[in-house]
């Protein structure tokens, strides 16, 4: 018996691990699993990956909080679209600018059929990661905040669009005395939202 909450994300060979784990004798080699589906080297087999989830409804029980637990409420979802302060505009302007000729090289190898080369992939993975600090909120990168002891809570605010809107969202639900949980892929968000907290 195998217990797992991780999501199957970059490749199969996770998946055959715990396979071949649970079965040696069936389960014995990797590289139909790596074959089949590898998003590092931008293979996706879609045959294969359709056999792969037939095969796991022969072993695998899944089971939804909703199905576990009926009393939850149904989940409410909005989407707010937060615009980018002058800061990440300029920030996000130059993160581009800077890795211009990444981005042709990328669009080239698009263009031309072939698959991307790994180094080119792990490039544009750096760069969409520090896109994604800047989105968040530019202290993200380093040496943007300069001296951490003279910032305020109104310039923590607002150099962040997400950090803004999500102020207005918490100043109005707190008078209305609600509980908010807060999410982030990036432990170094939660420190600055720690930060925001605590002023």
């Amino acid at each position: 018996l195998v217990l797992t909450g991780t999501p199957l994300q970059n490749n199969l060979t996770e998946l055959w691990a715990i396979l071949n784990y649970l079965y040696p004798d069936t389960f014995t080699d990797s590289q139909p699993f790596s074959k089949a589906f590898n998003l590092t080297r931008n293979i996706i087999d879609r045959d294969k990956l359709e056999e792969a989830h037939h095969v796991l409804d022969l072993f695998m029980l899944r089971r939804l909080k909703n199905e576990v637990e009926k009393l939850l409420p149904p989940r409410i979802e909005t989407r707010l679209s937060c615009p980018l302060s002058p800061v990440q505009a300029t920030l996000t302007k130059n993160l581009l600018l800077q890795d211009i000729n990444l981005i042709i090289r990328a669009e080239e190898a698009v263009g031309s059929g072939a698959p991307p080369k790994v180094s080119l992939y792990k490039d544009l993975q750096n760069l969409v990661m520090q896109l994604r600090k800047v989105v968040n909120h530019p202290y993200l990168l380093k040496d943007v905040e300069g001296d951490i002891a003279s910032t305020d809570l109104t310039t923590l605010i607002t150099v962040s669009g997400k950090l803004a809107v999500l102020d207005l969202l918490l100043r109005s639900l707190f008078r209305k005395g609600h509980r908010t949980v807060i999410f982030s892929q990036f432990t170094s968000m939660l420190d600055i939202l720690e930060d925001y907290c605590l002023e």
